[in-house]
């Protein structure tokens, strides 16, 4: 027993006892180890007890245990997860370099210790704040949700700082980084040659660019800039509704606006140059749309009109009033799929998502990300609830899901190797936990080469429609009798006198949705007579979204009437019909966009399907 014990408590081969020793280390010293309690971690970090630490007097680095990267499903772990000065706060999610990371060993050699992996190797000398990378010379980074990535460092508050020496490629969240060789936590360490700067300057946050690329941000404090950037970086000074030459300023202007609806009442709401759209908050705000003279658009959403001004480049106040085009008593406007950080294509916050969104009458989201699950702390911004989605392999996501940070990608369903049906299981959660699941045509097709849909199970209940190319398998699911919601990048849900979660999932569940870009669809089964059966119909949409026709689509026949606008009709198809979609046509999605508004109706089964697989 007693070799049993001392089997279990040896330390991992090459490191120190693991007795936990939280100090602060002492000039000159450097150490290797397995953390051995939580006392030992840093400040904001995703490091755990168990996982590795570089550390001297100047810098601490975590690295991830091999059982798994932290954002990345599948993938080992071995990957740099927290970088901080001694009592600073982490502001790095992850980096994952190039090459094989599935065993960790800690050495300690004169005035440096190592982290030893097979592919790659971190070194940390005694006496600075670099951590040496060798690796293949490239990775992936991942910068915390709501710090500021600029080129290849991440800045947070309170001075927090890690920058590493490779140069990105792309402009989202998560993004790759070539010739990777050292990362640091000082502007000093990560640009020992670089230029010290102290400038006069009349901005927010003065940019360095070397060679076009964002290297450094500097922030402005009493009209100076101060810090260090790579020699030879041109200074750009930035602030919202200001052009600049260099770091003079050429002008600003700005928009004072209130919004309002016809009987006075401050709407939520948006002022957009077709490029950025300002949130403006009930009451309204300032907007700061800069010198340059242009058109620029107010709206609020699918339900009201919208309104253009004209931008002269110069300081101006308006109060502008939008008027209701419809009344959404008993719907609700979701965004079932809004990529955030650390998405790869990314870089909003989720509550700065929720912002733009509630700006447009969104009342519910469900946010998403590459593997990884965002930190959702949205829960009632303007009448916007927002939730944690995962997705996997772009063709299947869900909701709810609870963050668990030992996991790869925080708790996401591991769907590498998986089949379709498989995968949708995996993403379903099990019978103890309840996921509404919506999967993609890709996820349809890859299911039916391997089952009928009539035996898929558990079967989706929802499926996406990205625009009306998709069209087609969805009907081709109904004329199989699968029972699935539509749901787009606007959705109507069908809701009763609550508005929270369980009513906008239960609108999803029980087929009450209009998919689209944000007209709405009716459909009232009026009875059959005379061998035809008559449908009352009913399309919401504000005028300028320019709607011109409602295709009736049943396994039976298909019509298309053309419409001139919103409106309210009666029209039949067969009475030997088992089930009825609508769809609907319009010229504009939004009002300064030529692309086209669509509506997707939820089926109104007449011959209701068996839901359950097999029967």
């Amino acid at each position: 027993m007693l070799l049993l014990l001392a089997a279990c408590t040896a330390p991992p081969t090459g490191a120190e006892p693991t007795v936990c020793d939280p100090r602060t280390l002492a000039p000159g010293e450097v150490r290797a180890r397995q953390i051995p309690c939580s006392d030992e971690l840093v400040t904001g970090g995703e490091g755990r007890s168990g996982d590795w630490l570089l550390e001297n007097a100047h810098a601490r680095y975590v690295v991830r245990g091999t059982y798994a990267a932290l954002t990345h499903l599948d993938e080992d772990g071995g990957t740099l997860i927290d970088a901080a000065t001694p009592g600073g706060i982490d502001v790095l999610l992850e980096y994952l370099p190039d090459g094989d990371r599935r065993t960790i060993e800690a050495v300690q050699v004169d005035g440096e210790a190592r982290l030893v992996l097979p592919g790659v190797t971190y070194r940390l000398g005694a006496d600075d704040d670099v951590l040496t990378i060798e690796a293949a010379g490239s990775g992936v980074l991942q910068g915390r949700v709501g710090a500021d990535r600029t080129g290849a460092t991440v800045l947070g508050t309170e001075g927090s700082f890690v920058g590493f020496d490779g140069t990105p490629t792309g402009d989202g969240s998560a993004v790759a980084l070539s010739g990777v060789t050292r990362a640091a936590v000082s502007r000093e360490g990560l640009w020992p040659d670089g230029d010290d700067v102290d400038v006069v300057v009349d901005a927010d946050r003065v940019l360095a660019l070397d060679d076009g690329v964002e290297r450094a941000r500097l922030v402005v404090e009493d009209g100076r800039a101060t810090g260090r950037v790579p020699a030879g970086a041109l200074l750009v000074g930035e602030r919202d509704g200001c052009a600049y030459d260099g770091v003079t300023t050429l002008g600003c202007a700005y928009l004072d606006v209130r919004v309002q609806d016809a009987d006075g009442n401050d709407l939520v709401a948006a002022v957009t140059d077709r490029a950025t759209p300002w949130p403006l908050p009930r009451g309204g705000g300032r907007v700061p749309l800069g010198p340059s003279a242009r058109p620029v658009w107010v709206w609020a959403g699918p339900t009201y009109t919208a309104v253009q001004l004209a931008w002269g480049g110069v300081d101006a106040a308006a109060t502008v009033t939008l008027h209701r085009a419809w009344r959404p008593d008993d719907v609700a406007l979701a965004a079932p799929a809004v990529f955030v950080a650390p998405h790869a294509a990314a870089t909003a916050a989720p509550e700065a998502a929720a912002a733009d969104l509630a700006a447009e009458g969104v009342e519910f989201a469900v946010l998403l990300a590459d593997d990884e699950i965002p930190t959702v702390s949205v829960d009632a911004h303007d009448r916007i609830t927002a939730v944690a989605g995962s997705r996997a392999a772009a063709s299947v996501w869900s909701w709810p899901w609870s963050p668990n940070s030992r996991e790869p990608a925080h708790g996401a369903a591991p769907w590498r190797g998986l089949d379709a049906l498989d995968l949708l299981a995996a993403m379903e959660g099990g019978q103890s936990i309840a996921r509404l699941t919506v999967v993609d045509p890709v996820w349809v097709d890859r299911a039916r080469t391997l089952a009928d849909p009539d035996d898929w199970d558990p079967r989706p209940d929802a499926i996406w429609i990205d625009d009306l190319d998709d069209l087609p398998t969805f009907l081709d699911l109904l004329a199989d009798r699968v029972d699935v919601t539509p749901l787009g990048p606007r959705t109507w849900i069908g809701v009763d006198a609550d508005r929270n979660i369980p009513a906008y999932e239960a609108g999803i569940v029980d087929g009450r949705t209009t998919a689209g870009t944000g007209p709405r669809l009716v459909l009232t089964d009026a009875g059959v007579a005379r061998g035809v059966r008559t449908l009352e119909v009913r399309l919401d949409a504000p005028s300028w979204m320019g709607m011109e026709s409602v295709d009736l689509l049943t396994d039976a026949s298909a019509t298309t009437h053309d419409v001139a606008g919103a409106g309210r009709w009666r029209w039949t198809v067969p009475a030997t019909a088992s089930w009825i979609v609508a769809v609907a046509r319009g010229t504009n999605a939004v009002p300064w966009s030529p692309d086209p508004a669509w509506a997707v109706s939820a089926p109104l089964w007449i011959v209701p399907p068996d839901r359950t697989p097999g029967g």
